[in-house]
């Protein structure tokens, strides 16, 4: 949640080229995190993951 919270703050009101290339980039690295999947898992599987409270 906190890296979507920063990736929101550095997008500007104008969304160019460079801005998606820098999102794009940023979602696949957390997208390939342990966290990630375990949560992608956890929602397919209609369970929570470890780290829900």
């Amino acid at each position: 949640m906190a890296a979507a919270k920063k990736l929101a703050r550095r997008l500007g009101p104008v969304i160019d080229a460079q801005t998606i290339e820098m999102t794009v980039t940023a979602l696949i690295a957390q997208w390939e995190t342990p966290e990630a999947e375990e949560g992608i898992a956890a929602f397919f599987g209609k369970t929570a993951p470890s780290w829900q409270i």
